[in-house]
């Protein structure tokens, strides 16, 4: 995914190294870090587990793109990278209540972001967007965080033909399906949340190919972890 294997140093190092883009992407997962790096006992995330998983949703969403040939929207690794922003708030309110959830989706057939409507009154897909609209970040962000989990729902997605949808919103859903997938900073949610699959038909994603996509994603995130503690130093 970055290429090379040459010791990081510095910024230009860096900047020679990823390009522009993937600087500044990786930046901005540092500075996300100190919130994401704690443990969320609500999800049973030990430390850096919610971190890790989030990372791995924006580069998987991005891989997506490229797998596929699409150019993915600037704003996709952000939008990846923040969608489980809620987690960290909500995940004070469920405390030691994980349980209650999986029990409440388990009887009642519901996926994980229902059952914690059900018992909260919000998911944390939502929470984390209504967090980013009071800090005024992008609506474009705002709109994947707060449909990730299912972009069927989302306004406009899909329900006109002739509205093109939402290719970011898309990339992202798909990112965290298979970041999910691949079990990285995977927590008590687990793989308790439904697959939009007219997403997947939309992107033409096959089997086959979510595997190399999985395959890719392994690698990158752990040369991620690395690159970013070499800055870091």
């Amino acid at each position: 995914f970055f290429g090379g294997g040459a010791t990081v140093v510095s910024v230009r190092d860096a900047l020679f190294r990823l390009g522009t883009r993937r600087v500044v992407q990786l930046v901005i997962a540092s500075g996300v870090a100190p919130v994401a790096q704690a443990p969320v006992e609500g999800y049973q995330l030990g430390g850096g587990d919610l971190l890790r998983h989030s990372v791995a949703v924006g580069v998987a969403a991005e891989l997506t793109a490229r797998e596929l040939g699409l150019t993915a929207p600037d704003h996709v690794f952000t939008a990846g990278l923040l969608c489980n922003l809620g987690k960290i708030v909500l995940g004070d309110f469920l405390g030691g209540m994980p349980d209650d959830v999986f029990q409440l989706a388990e009887r009642e057939g519901l996926s994980f972001q229902q059952a914690e409507r059900r018992l909260l009154g919000i998911d944390h897909a939502e929470l984390g967007a209504l967090l980013l609209e009071h800090w005024d970040v992008p609506g474009p962000i705002t709109h994947c965080v707060r449909w990730h989990l299912d972009p069927s729902q989302a306004p406009g997605q899909g329900e006109n033909p002739d509205q093109n949808p939402d290719l970011a919103l898309d990339l992202v859903h798909c990112g965290h399906v298979l970041a999910t997938m691949a079990g990285i900073g995977q927590g008590a949610d687990g793989l308790g949340y439904t697959v939009c699959r007219e997403c997947l038909t939309r992107l033409g994603l096959t089997q086959e190919s979510m595997a190399d996509i999985m395959a890719s994603l392994v690698d990158a995130i752990e040369e991620i972890e690395e690159i970013l503690g070499q800055i870091r130093q």
